[in-house]
C-alpha cells in the first residue's frame, strides 16, 4: 500500500513525499530526513540512539532517572535531556546532555555550589584566581594566564577543595592568596595567605639591595629606615647610591635636605657609637655601625633606627653616636 503525507512509518510521520524520497519527522524530537521509504523504515534517529543509554548509570554526581527529547523554547530545534537525582541531596532535576557530562561547578547540583556563611570572600578569591589566569579580557591577564600561569586540576573545577584548602591553612578575611613561587601556578604547593605587605614583596616587580649582606625589598627597607617607599624610587633614579637613597632622611627638625647636610651625615656615618644598657650604663663602643652589627646579631638598620630616635632600643639597648656624647 503506498503512503502518503500523514502516515507514521516507524518512528517517523511523512511529511512530504519528493522524488528523492520522503521527508520523516521524528515524532520525538522533531528533526527531519529524506530518505526513500525503504531506509525509512530502518532508520533511527540520533535521540534515540542517546535515549535510554545512560539510564540507571551515575555520571559527575547524578543518578541517570531517565533520557527524552526536549523542544527549544523557539521550538526551531531539539537537545537530549537526562532527568537526575543527585546522589548526595536527592534533588531531582532535569540536564542537558552537555550538562551532565561537563565536570565545572557551574554544572553541578545546587547543594555543591552553596556558599557557606564566611565563604562569600574566599568564593570571590577562588573565580578571581581563575578569571586571572583564563579570561583574557581580564585586565591583570597578562601578568597571570598571560605568562603561562595555570590553576591546578583539583581547585579549576569546583570550589569546596580549595575552600577546604583555605580553611586547613591559615585563611582569614585579612588575608589574600599569594604564590610562593612568583612565576608558579596557583596550587596548594605553591600558595599560601599573606598579608598586603608580605605579598607586595613577593612580586615579579620588586627592587632588592643589599647592605652589609642583609638584603631586603624597597618596601622593606623603607619600613626599617622611615624613608618613603617613593622617595627612594626617585633617589635611585636621581643617581643617588642605594644606601644614601635609603638612611639619608627626608627631613627633620634642622629643616630641608641641604648637599651640605647630606655630605654630613654620610661623613657621619662612618663614626664610633656607644652601646648602652637599659640603665645608661655604657657597655661599650664599636668604631661603625657595622661592627656593632655585627657583634650583636642584628641588621645595621635596626641600630641606624635606634641612633635616629625612631626607636628606642635594637637588641635590648640604648645606642648613641661617639660624638654625640663628646659634644654634650
Amino acid at each position: 500500500m503506498a503512503k502518503k503525507v500523514g502516515d507514521r512509518v516507524k518512528d517517523f510521520i511523512i511529511m512530504e513525499i519528493k522524488e528523492e524520497g520522503m521527508v520523516g519527522k521524528c515524532i520525538e524530537c522533531e528533526r527531519e530526513y529524506c530518505l526513500p521509504l525503504d531506509r525509512l523504515r530502518i532508520k533511527v534517529c540520533d535521540c534515540h540512539k542517546e535515549i535510554g543509554k545512560y539510564d540507571g548509570q551515575v555520571i559527575n554526581g547524578f543518578l541517570v532517572l531517565e533520557g527524552y527529547c526536549k523542544k527549544s523554547k523557539s521550538g526551531n530545534s531539539h537537545a537530549i535531556v537526562y532527568r537526575v537525582q543527585c546522589v548526595e541531596c536527592g534533588a531531582i532535576s532535569e540536564k542537558y546532555r552537555n550538562c551532565l557530562f561537563n565536570e565545572d561547578v557551574e554544572c553541578r547540583c545546587d547543594c555543591k555550589k552553596i556558599v557557606r556563611p564566611g565563604d562569600e570572600r574566599l568564593y570571590g578569591i577562588w573565580t578571581g584566581m581563575k578569571d586571572r589566569c583564563f579570561n583574557s579580557n581580564n585586565n591583570n591577564y597578562h601578568r597571570y594566564g598571560g605568562r603561562g600561569i595555570t590553576v591546578c586540576e583539583e581547585w579549576i573545577r569546583e570550589f569546596i577543595p580549595f575552600r577546604d584548602w583555605a580553611w586547613a591553612n591559615g585563611y582569614n578575611d585579612e588575608l589574600s592568596i599569594d604564590r610562593i613561587d612568583n612565576d608558579g601556578n596557583y596550587e596548594p604547593s605553591n600558595c599560601r595567605w599573606a598579608t598586603r605587605e608580605e605579598q607586595a614583596n613577593n612580586t615579579s616587580t620588586n627592587h632588592y639591595i643589599t647592605i652589609n649582606v642583609t638584603t631586603k625589598t624597597i618596601a622593606e627597607w623603607s619600613k626599617v629606615t622611615g624613608v618613603p617607599e617613593r622617595t627612594i624610587w626617585a633617589r635611585l633614579n636621581n643617581g643617588w647610591s642605594e644606601e644614601d637613597a635609603l638612611f639619608i632622611p627626608v627631613e627633620n627638625r634642622e629643616g630641608p635636605m641641604t648637599e651640605s647636610r647630606r655630605q654630613k651625615i654620610i661623613a657621619k656615618r662612618g663614626h664610633a657609637v656607644v652601646q648602652y644598657d637599659l640603665n645608661g650604663n655604657v657597655i661599650t663602643t664599636f668604631q661603625t655601625v657595622s661592627d656593632a652589627a655585627r657583634t650583636v646579631g642584628v641588621d645595621r638598620a635596626s641600630i641606624t633606627s635606634a641612633l635616629r630616635g625612631k626607636s628606642k632600643t635594637s637588641a635590648g639597648y640604648v645606642w648613641r653616636y661617639a660624638d654625640d656624647e663628646i659634644a654634650a
